[in-house]
């Protein structure tokens, strides 16, 4: 065969095996737009960045192959779909009106539950000070490790569960309410918290939610319905729902609650086997922030590595005057 119909047999057989991909990422992407009929469809939801990305470079390498029409579809594609996915945090429209109010903040974290250096999630606890913190996967390991903190988080509560991965748990430095015990749900995996902040209550929670399809969080998700409608008027929610915030578990979620889903906080976490360094790029935006009622969410963004699969999220709030008057505090055990 003469070298030139070799080259011409290779370039052709190259273009048929980018646009397979093309087609099948694109075809994939797709199916996620309808991840309320199925749960599989879900599972493809989570990884649409990844996808658009996908038929993005697919439509590059189809440009280079002079196939015009179909580098031009599968470009428009992936733009739309990374232009129509991706938005940066905004601060609620109208947050801290009616003039200066106290900022709180929260750090959400899943620890991993067989943490190499516990010492470096202390350590960035006490950098960041946030008022609460929520944790997912405290195994029995971590428990003990958690007790230098006491003395800043003297009220917490740590959920109990046969899961070897650990349960939720929050920890705060402003007290519980008096009469409103902190308690837990789902087999360790949803803890509320009435914290007292100044005089003004908030319901913290703590969730983590398990493997999407073909695993059980679709009936978790509904197992947790009556637990999150009976949630309080003010509520910050926030945790490792193995969940993208565009994916339709993360909307019943919040629909469940009366939620508003803070968007934008971009990737928390990687695969352990991939560097650190990717998953601020390329991870998967798993970790999501909520509330509703009086409290206002200012920001919400990834902190600093702590050692984790997962990134912190940091979220900074204020809380609106409302009806609540002077509250009787007590300390939680």
């Amino acid at each position: 065969m003469a070298r030139g119909a070799t080259k011409e047999l290779a370039k052709s057989r190259l273009e048929s095996a980018v646009l397979v991909v093309a087609v099948g990422s694109a075809l994939a992407l797709a199916g996620g737009y309808f991840n309320d009929l199925h749960p599989a469809l879900d599972s493809l939801a989570h990884f649409r960045l990844h996808l658009g990305a996908l038929t993005g470079a697919c439509g590059v390498a189809l440009l280079l192959l002079r196939n015009l029409a179909a580098a031009a579809l599968a470009l428009v594609i992936a733009a739309a779909t990374l232009a129509g996915t991706y938005t940066p945090f905004s601060a609620k429209a109208g947050a801290g009106a009616g003039g200066p109010a106290a900022h709180y903040r929260l750090m959400q974290l899943n620890l991993r539950f067989d943490h190499h250096d516990p010492a470096r999630v202390l350590s960035t606890i006490a950098h960041e000070k946030p008022d609460v913190v929520t944790l997912d996967e405290v195994s029995i390991m971590w428990r003990g490790k958690l007790d230098p903190l006491k003395a800043s988080y003297p009220y917490r509560i740590i959920c109990q569960t046969t899961n070897p991965i650990g349960a939720v748990a929050i920890l705060s430095r402003r007290p519980f309410v008096e009469g409103r015990a902190p308690r837990c749900a789902d087999r360790g995996s949803f803890a509320v918290a009435p914290i007292d902040f100044g005089g003004r209550t908030a319901e913290i929670v703590a969730v983590h939610l398990g493997w999407p399809w073909p695993y059980g969080q679709t009936e978790q998700v509904a197992d947790l319905g009556r637990e999150l409608e009976t949630l309080g008027d003010t509520v910050l929610v926030a945790g490792d729902f193995n969940a993208a915030p565009w994916s339709a578990t993360v909307r019943n979620v919040a629909r469940a609650g009366g939620l508003e889903i803070a968007r934008g906080i971009g990737p928390t976490w990687l695969h352990r086997a991939l560097p650190d360094m990717l998953r601020r790029t390329i991870g998967l935006p798993i970790d999501q922030v909520m509330w509703k009622g009086r409290l206002d969410v200012l920001n919400a963004v990834t902190g600093p590595n702590a050692g984790s699969d997962h990134l912190p999220v940091i979220v900074d709030f204020t809380l609106r005057p409302g009806a609540d008057g002077p509250i009787a505090l007590a300390r939680a055990g």
